[in-house]
């Protein structure tokens, strides 16, 4: 089910209730100017039959972040949160939440990410695909970590554009070549 643009009170709480009967496994709620009050509405009763779920452009934050980590999601596997403001509080509260262990694709590109904050991705034992672009600087301390977890190894797609990406950084990216599908790494200063 895709969802784009604006929805009344009445609208969003018929939605988490028409995805509950219906049993929707996909839903896309993009650009609806969601906040965290709208999305308690949507998730209130929990939606476990839920496997992919897209929230991204909206204003969702930490806060939104949150929402997610303690809702009844048990079945979700895909998440987009891009441009939702959401910073690093929001990334630890989704590692450390029951999401972290279903997780397989997670999509928090175009958020305010500080330094470091990336290193919590290492808790999703099976994330496989990890969307960044735009979301902070990821360091070479956050690359380490990421292989040690085996994170890297795993990732069939890895889209780190504009990330801040350093020549340091670069040679702690130890990808596995069998497994990656996709790997987008271009820093603006590439780009000259």
């Amino acid at each position: 089910m895709f969802i784009t643009g604006p929805l009344s009170p009445v609208e969003l709480s018929e939605l988490g209730a028409y995805c509950r009967r219906t049993h929707v496994v996909a839903l896309s709620v993009t650009w609806a100017g969601l906040d965290p009050q709208a999305l308690a509405t949507i998730l209130n009763g929990g939606l476990p039959e839920l496997e992919a779920l897209s929230l991204s452009h909206n204003d969702l934050g930490d806060e939104g972040a949150h929402l997610i980590a303690q809702a009844d999601l048990r079945g979700l596997t895909e998440l987009a949160l891009a441009r939702n403001q959401m910073t690093g509080a929001g990334l630890r509260a989704l590692g450390d939440g029951p999401l972290s262990a279903s997780l397989e694709c997670l999509n928090i590109a175009f958020n305010p990410m500080e330094p470091g904050a990336h290193a919590k991705l290492c808790s999703l034992p099976k994330l496989e695909e990890l969307m960044l672009r735009a979301g902070g600087s990821v360091t070479s301390e956050v690359l380490r970590a990421w292989t040690a977890s085996g994170l890297l190894g795993r990732l069939t797609r890895l889209d780190l554009q504009e990330t801040n990406l350093t020549d340091e950084c670069l040679a702690e990216l130890k990808v596995n070549p069998d497994r990656l599908e996709m790997l987008s790494k271009r820093s603006p200063a590439a780009r000259q």
